[in-house]
């Protein structure tokens, strides 16, 4: 019998009759200020569940589902979650700092006013996803970020080698010292971003600038401080 309890209040939110957490079937459990700490977790599914403000810091979630569960607040910091469906989930104020993330799929996920500082986040879908978060040092490398929006967006150091962008939304984001070397960024808005820095070597990138005008560049300046406005 597991017993999940309530990070603060110590409350039993739910007993469980199983003797690991890895492969449950969770979904739609009303979990909200779950401790779930350093828990294995590896294969279980909770779509749907509600996580918000839970603990899942230096828990083991690889291949774990959470399809539209909401996890605004919650803790996932250090986790280890390669291969893990975020899809369409509520990640809102989430921290995921130095997590493993890497192959995840966050595609349509709110991810807005997260802390996903120093995260490995390569090879994800990021499709679609609303991104107006902290993503200092973190490792985007190959990900997919296809139409999200990273509007303020913190990416100062992030390394986004070979990713796709094309139709993302950096509107006032700050890419200082960014990496997006060999990036695909046709479409993508950078109206007003900071890119002091920037490596963007090899890069494919058609960019808006001043009255309105295109500025094709097949290869840009390696290190550049572009300030593109509307």
């Amino acid at each position: 019998m597991i017993e999940i309890r309530h990070k603060s209040s110590g409350e039993v939110l739910r007993q469980i009759k199983l003797k690991t957490l890895a492969g449950a079937k969770l979904s739609s459990l009303p979990l909200c200020g779950a401790w779930l700490v350093e828990q294995n977790l590896t294969e279980a599914i909770l779509d749907i569940a509600d996580l918000r403000e839970a603990d899942l810091s230096r828990s083991i979630l690889e291949k774990a589902s959470f399809q539209d569960a909401c996890l605004a607040g919650a803790n996932l910091a250090h986790a280890a979650a390669h291969g893990a469906d975020f899809s369409n989930s509520k990640l809102r104020a989430a921290a995921l700092t130095e997590g493993d993330f890497n192959g995840c799929s966050f595609r349509y996920a709110d991810m807005n006013g997260a802390s996903c500082e120093g995260a490995k986040l390569s090879d994800c879908d990021l499709s679609m996803a609303k991104l107006r978060a902290n993503f200092s040092r973190a490792n985007l490398n190959r990900s997919d970020l296809r139409a999200s929006d990273l509007k303020g967006a913190n990416l100062r150091r992030a390394t986004l080698k070979n990713a796709c962008l094309e139709g993302a939304i950096f509107i006032g984001a700050d890419l200082t010292d960014a990496n997006l070397e060999g990036a695909k960024l046709t479409g993508a808005k950078f109206f007003n971003a900071i890119l002091r820095g920037t490596i963007l070597e090899d890069s494919e990138m058609d960019v808006r600038v001043g009255s309105g005008a295109m500025a094709k560049k097949s290869k840009p300046t390696s290190k550049s401080w572009w300030n593109v406005w509307s």
